[in-house]
């Protein structure tokens, strides 16, 4: 039987979210050490949901989980120290590009520390309204 394991404070970005029920989603997480995670979040429908504002693409986050099973349960996020991009225009579109890319592609729980840094890379270029052209050509 696998061991509880409780996460705290893991530099993350949301990749992807999906409704589970009337109140509660399933997000997909990106995380610096534990790679792609997958979370549901009770009750972040709800209109006083501590993770609504939180729970946003493109964002860089602190989300802390437990859970036992690959379905894990978020337990708080908080807004991370650095600066929030602000990703528009067609710059949005080749940043839900690179969301894709990694939902696709990276298997759950593999932790994938260099391509976490260069994901949070990509994103502050597309803030800034960066080409990043070739940096989505060399990610494939």
């Amino acid at each position: 039987m696998k061991s509880h394991q409780l996460i705290e404070g893991e530099p993350a970005y949301l990749i992807h979210q999906r409704p589970y029920s009337e109140t509660s989603q399933i997000i997909n997480l990106f995380s610096r050490h534990y790679g792609r995670v997958d979370v549901i979040a009770k009750g972040s429908k709800r209109p006083k949901s501590k993770f609504k504002s939180f729970l946003q693409p493109f964002s860089p986050i602190l989300v802390s989980w437990s859970g036992r099973s690959q379905l894990k349960t978020l337990r708080s996020v908080d807004i991370s120290s650095r600066k929030q991009p602000n990703v528009t225009g067609k710059h949005l579109m080749s940043a839900f590009y690179l969301n894709e890319l990694i939902l696709n592609f990276l298997t759950t729980a593999d932790p994938y520390p260099d391509l976490f840094d260069t994901y949070s890379l990509a994103i502050e270029n597309l803030s800034m309204q960066i080409r990043v052209k070739l940096f989505l050509e060399n990610l494939k």
